[in-house]
């Protein structure tokens, strides 16, 4: 042969091939939606998404075309909010269920899964596509989820994780996994568990558990290796596609900001006040003058108490007029001192939104403030609602740029938690653009703020599990119960869980740098030794295996510390003593519940504690669990005391009104609506696994009926009795819809379809809607009930 060998080279597919990959040589799409006509979206999809948006915009054509969305790759789409990023994971979805492939989305808070649900639902029922969710709620439909029965599922973090330990199956189900705020990875709260969650992904692809992943995410710093770590094709964006002008206004009443070409502006946007210590001197003339303009603002601020605070001297400040739908849908809520602070913030047309609310409280808010026309012209809140919920703004107002970290701790934001909350001005198809004002007390304080936040850049990634403060010991619990679920797995030892955790992204990155393995094996050695201490793992020479306890701790999302308070509190109980209020102050010992913290009279602590643990024991408080209250503060067992009764005169039906009065005998100037919700909803979260200890320790204990009624009782504030209505009727009735029928002893299913329709819409409110909802959740609840007996059966021996 002479010359050298010349392999062809291959410029396009032939018929053949794309015969047998037509994904890979699908036609490029363009803005028009019509254009996905081609990659299998059906009509009337095109048509529902039509109702929303004009066409796709530069983003979503890009993560399409290049990187290959609908053929099946791997994304991470980093984007400004309001960039239509949302809209991407829908694509991947909508692909996928054309297959036949089921799709599920990860959110990082229940509020965002449950906004999510209500709009897949709407959008794509019509379409024939089943929508599902899973928060940890009744509403949870986590038969369908593990059976396969629907297209798309939105779940919390968290809740996923947990139902994947426990079911391995689960991830074979899933084509896609589209994972929204991927940016958590690096908070230092959940950002470990959303790792955990993304290496288990990652390590069962020998078995063939390989989904799309949609990686979706606010403007990052550096990706430190994170598009690697998924396999995924990167689309980076840092234009939105409405203007956003960014900027810092101080006492001179100058708005020095980035124009939307992100070129530097000044703008006299209000009049000189002077030298001030006061924000609300800038706040109130700002406001007065947007509003005034015909925009509706949101103003963040750090705290609850300053958000109630800035939202009354609006509400006086402004003179507008009353919000008056929102005040009628407030109408039947249950008094407290925040609903009646909201009235009157309601009634000069200004609102706040903050934790201490009730769901139905929050939720009519928002729909409120979304509404055209909408009464409710300033909204006063906490970064709580930066978290996602679609609220049209076109200014949003920032004072403070730190965030409680405990009762006297602040910690500063990142520059991208301050990207994220300043884009929520001017959301994609609610308004025309957006501004976003950083409060500045002048001089030294403006600059830092301009330098710092407005011209800085997000913070690069950095993977949790590097930090050294890591809960090591629920990493490697969660490890070991992941990775003895392997297939053909009949043992573990050390060096197989070391194995699977050099599929996480703190292993990647220090590969990447060169740096030293951030498992070494010292360290783990010594941490699994401490588990099998625990009582979570159990060794020999067969290799390391979960223990039951173990098994029921890996699948919750409560750390190791806790689960072992817990255990050790227990175990010394009787099994005759496991009642409902041992259940629930067991449960205060939980690090899970801290962030509830009722106020506790700093000088008069052990008055408190006297007069809570004694209201616990009236109702039969096993004594070990008593001994266990106390804690490293002085106070901690007043707290644990407190939340405790809170939860119990909340699941009895008190009024949330006297609920406060009476947690507050001893700080009468204080209110603590938010505070006995909050107890109750942190408490319904690890109930079921406080259940599931006991019964571990405990196996003859009789547990069914509490495991059946304390979480819906938790979550709706209702007596037992109601627990049947309320699990197929859920939040379509709120507390006080709930409490009206028990207080006309409207609890029973067939006397409820038995009574005329005016003898139960005064318990609703005179809503109708709520009506059929509540027939059709009796019938439900009616036809559901076990009702066999086996004596009809077979009739008793006598012999």
């Amino acid at each position: 042969m002479d010359g050298e060998l010349r392999w062809p080279v291959f410029t396009d597919t032939g018929p053949l091939y794309s015969a047998q990959s037509p994904s890979s040589v699908l036609a490029p799409v363009i803005r028009d939606l019509a254009s996905l006509r081609g990659h299998g979206i059906p009509q009337v999809v095109l048509d529902a998404w039509a109702e929303r948006i004009d066409e796709l915009n530069d983003l979503q054509v890009a993560t399409i075309n290049q990187g290959r969305l609908l053929a099946g790759a791997n994304v991470l789409v980093t984007a400004p909010t309001s960039s239509g990023k949302t809209m991407i994971g829908e694509l991947a979805a909508v692909r996928a269920a054309r297959l036949g492939g089921r799709s599920v989305f990860l959110l990082p808070t229940r509020a965002l899964v449950n906004e999510q649900y209500a709009r897949f639902s709407r959008t794509y029922g019509p379409a024939g596509l089943q929508t599902i969710r899973a928060t940890g709620e009744t509403a949870d439909d986590v038969p369908a989820l593990l059976q396969g029965q629907f297209d798309l599922a939105v779940l919390t973090y968290e809740k996923f994780a947990g139902l994947a330990l426990g079911n391995p199956h689960l991830l074979k189900l899933v084509s896609v996994v589209v994972i929204d705020e991927v940016q958590t990875i690096v908070d230092p709260g959940r950002g470990a568990y959303l790792e955990f969650l993304l290496t288990v992904l990652k390590a069962r692809r020998p078995e063939g558990v390989a989904p799309q992943v949609v990686a979706l995410s606010a403007v990052l710093g550096d990706l430190g290796g994170l598009d690697s770590w998924l396999d995924a094709n990167v689309i980076a964006r840092t234009e939105r596609p409405i203007p956003l002008l960014e900027g810092v206004l101080g006492p001179d009443g100058i708005y020095r900001h980035l124009d939307a070409d992100r070129e530097e502006a000044s703008e006299q946007l209000i009049r000189p006040t002077g030298w001030t210590q006061r924000n609300q001197d800038l706040i109130i003339p700002l406001v007065r003058k947007l509003v005034g303009e015909g925009q509706q603002v949101i103003i963040f601020r750090s705290t609850r108490g300053l958000t109630r605070g800035c939202a009354r001297y609006l509400a006086q400040s402004l003179g507008l007029p009353e919000a008056k739908a929102a005040l009628e849908s407030l109408a039947g809520a249950d008094p407290s001192a925040v609903l009646a602070d909201l009235r009157q913030c309601l009634a000069g047309g200004v609102a706040f939104h903050i934790s201490d609310l009730a769901r139905d409280e929050k939720i009519a808010i928002e729909d409120q403030f979304r509404a055209p026309d909408s009464g409710i012209r300033v909204l006063v809140c906490t970064t709580t609602l930066a978290q996602g919920v679609n609220l049209p703004a076109e200014t949003v107002i920032m004072v403070e740029l730190d965030h409680p970290t405990g009762p006297t701790q602040t910690a500063p934001y990142s520059v991208a938690e301050y990207k994220n909350i300043a884009g929520r001005a001017g959301r994609l198809g609610l308004t025309d653009g957006g501004r976003a004002v950083l409060i500045a007390g002048g001089g030294i304080d403006g600059d830092r703020r301009w330098h710092d936040y407005v011209l800085g850049k997000p913070e690069d990634l950095r993977s949790q599990l590097l930090n050294p403060e890591q809960d090591t010991a629920t990493l490697l619990l969660r490890v070991v119960a992941v990775a003895s679920r392997r297939e053909g797995t009949t043992g573990l030892n050390e060096a197989d869980v070391i194995a699977y955790l050099s599929n996480s992204f703190a292993a990647h990155q220090q590969r990447l740098a060169g740096a030293p393995d951030p498992f070494p094996a010292a360290t783990v050695s010594a941490v699994l030794r401490d588990l099998v201490d625990a009582g979570l793992l159990s060794s020999d020479l067969s290799g390391i295996e979960l223990t039951e306890l173990g098994t029921y701790v890996s699948q919750s999302g409560l750390r190791v510390s806790s689960a072992v308070r817990v255990a050790r509190a227990l175990r010394a109980v009787h099994p005759a003593a496991l009642n409902r209020v041992t259940i629930i102050a067991a449960a205060q010992l939980t690090d899970e519940v801290t962030s509830a913290r009722p106020p506790v009279n700093g000088k008069g602590w052990q008055r408190e504690q006297a007069t809570y643990i004694g209201e616990l024991q009236r109702h039969g408080l096993a004594g070990p669990v008593l001994a266990a209250l106390p804690g490293r503060e002085r106070k901690t067992a007043a707290e644990r005391a407190k939340r405790a009764v809170a939860c119990m005169w909340w699941m009895a039906g008190v009024p949330i009104g006297r609920i406060e009065q009476q947690l507050m005998v001893h700080l009468p100037s204080k209110d603590a609506a938010g505070a006995a919700r909050a107890s109750a909803d942190r408490t319904q979260s690890v109930v079921g696994t406080v259940i599931d200890i006991a019964r571990c320790l405990h196996p003859d204990a009789q547990l069914d009926d509490l495991a059946r009624v304390l979480s819906v009782q938790l979550e709706f504030g209702i007596p037992p009795e109601l627990v049947p209505l309320a699990q197929r009727a859920g939040a379509v009735l709120d507390r006080t819809d709930y409490l009206r029928l028990a207080a006309r002893s409207l609890t029973d299913p067939a006397v409820i379809l038995d009574a005329a329709d005016d003898v139960l819409l005064p318990c609703l409110n005179g809503n109708t809607s709520k009506l059929k909802s509540l027939r059709q959740a009796a019938r439900a609840a009616r036809d559901g009930e076990d009702s066999t007996d086996f004596a009809d059966l077979l009739p008793a021996s006598t012999d």
